[in-house]
């Protein structure tokens, strides 16, 4: 079967690396650019990896990834264990629901109370506890180099005899119909490039090839923050762990071997609304990849003053090294979308990490194949749905803070 997969990011590859491994497809891959795509929110200096969810199902996909994060061939040497302290408030459902998951599962968490808490596990923790904040660390959790690991799993790929095709040969401008089925798809190379299947792992720009105006979906952008380091401060802060604070958003990363800082804020984001046809509008990202944003005041301001909470006042107040707006593509609920399109019968929908979706990357295409040869039970079918009638408006999964989305226009930040 000749199948095509639009889009290089985790979900593409993934899946094109499950129906590898049961052999019989004719794999193309589709991008604008080689993998890793540098303005997919893929690709990164690191991803956090946790199986930290309210939700059961994905606690226990995280564990599942864990194992191959930790043993797996093409991701363990990309793994750092550096372990995660999740705060929040004293009523943080968010965070008390995972602590519970993972207790029923057997994973041992400590608790955290105190600042003193915090430095038994990790001597060099600077800040102090705001009075109403408690948490729990997770030692087995820590976070991936992305870029390396998406190299890794491209380059598998290609020894499979996977085709990756980039640049305007391979960037897809729109899907060619004909009745209920998509024949194939053409290229801003003015190409037409047909297949058996069509996979739409287009993450924040899926909406844009469409056909019609959806309400599945929504591309939001995330601000990212880098600050160069002093080497003593990086050596200082090189063990400690992942942070994800559920009151402000705020999650940072251990500094990088070269001393990068990297911080961002999982909230709800920024839309970028425009006209695509006649009678349809989405929010999806630019369409030319940027070197740098500046970001909005708001995300700016905030960021610093979350940095000086957890880095203290002399790192919140140095220059970026750089700024990025990292677009994620959110569903209503946060839970992906692993169906065929209910108007094509060979069009899979492989989408909605709802900016989630990297950690369980050595996973996620057994879920996602699994989805599409419907062999997994009723519960994941239901779940990962394309169709949810239910669902009216974006709730998301209870884990973003700050304030909701607002548009913005990224032009006026972006530095080319």
């Amino acid at each position: 079967m000749d199948v095509l997969i639009i889009g290089a990011g985790v979900f593409g590859l993934s899946t094109a690396l499950e129906l590898t491994k049961r052999g019989g497809y004719n794999i193309t891959i589709l991008d604008r650019a080689v993998p890793p795509v540098v303005d997919g929110s893929s690709v990164d200096a690191n991803r956090i990896i946790r199986p930290d969810y309210a939700d059961m199902t994905y606690c226990v996909m995280g564990m599942e990834a864990m194992k191959g994060w930790r043993n797996h061939p093409l991701f363990k040497n990309h793994f750092y264990p550096s372990g995660i302290l999740l705060l929040g408030p004293n009523d943080s459902m968010y965070r008390d629901a995972s602590f519970n998951n993972l207790s029923a599962m057997g994973t041992p968490c400590t608790k955290i109370h105190t600042t003193e808490d915090i430095r038994s596990l990790y001597p060099t923790w600077h800040n102090k506890l705001r009075n109403h904040q408690k948490g729990y660390v997770n030692q087995l959790s820590g976070w991936a180099d992305a870029e390396q690991t998406v190299k890794s799993v491209t380059n598998y790929l290609v020894q499979q005899g996977v085709t990756f095709v980039c640049g305007p040969h391979g960037t897809v401008q729109e899907l060619l119909t004909q009745g209920d089925t998509v024949v194939g798809v053409k290229t801003l190379a003015d190409e037409k490039k047909v297949a058996d299947l069509i996979v739409l792992a287009t993450g924040a720009w899926t909406a844009s090839l469409l056909p019609k105006q959806q309400t599945r979906l929504l591309a939001v952008g995330q601000p990212v923050g880098y600050v160069q380091l002093t080497e003593e401060e990086r050596v200082r802060y090189q063990n400690y762990p992942v942070l994800l604070d559920f009151e402000t958003g705020f999650y940072s990363f251990p500094p990088t071997r070269d001393g990068l800082l990297k911080f961002a804020r999982h909230g709800f984001g920024f839309t970028r609304t425009v006209d695509l046809k006649k009678d349809k509008k989405e929010s999806v990202p630019p369409f030319v990849p940027v070197s740098s944003v500046t970001l909005p005041k708001e995300a700016e301001d905030e960021l610093r003053n979350c940095v000086c909470s957890v880095y203290g006042k002399q790192i919140s107040q140095r220059p970026f090294s750089r700024t990025r707006i990292c677009y994620y593509t959110d569903t209503a609920d946060a839970d992906f979308v692993f169906d065929f399109h209910s108007k094509y019968k060979n069009l899979f929908v492989c989408t909605g990490g709802s900016g989630h979706g990297f950690k369980f990357f050595p996973v996620l295409g057994k879920y996602s194949v699994g989805c599409m040869l419907r062999e997994l039970n009723e519960k994941y079918l239901n779940k990962w749905a394309w169709e949810k009638p239910s669902l009216k408006e974006f709730t998301l999964d209870g884990s973003r803070v700050g304030p909701l989305a607002y548009e913005y226009d990224p032009e006026m930040y972006c530095i080319a």
